[in-house]
């Protein structure tokens, strides 16, 4: 069954969207480059590709 939304209930959920837009970009972009940083930098391999 579809749910109808009211106009105050879409601008709410489209408020609460881009309110967790932002911090969720913002982990995102960090956790990657965490990720980069240990590739790269730090040497991390990842054990499944090792050939030992």
């Amino acid at each position: 069954m579809l749910h109808r939304m009211r106009a105050g209930e879409l601008g709410a959920a489209i408020g609460e969207s881009s309110r967790t837009l932002l911090p969720t970009l913002y982990y995102l972009v960090f956790a990657g480059l965490i990720g980069l940083v240990a590739l790269y930098v730090l040497g991390v391999v990842d054990p499944l590709l090792s050939n030992n």
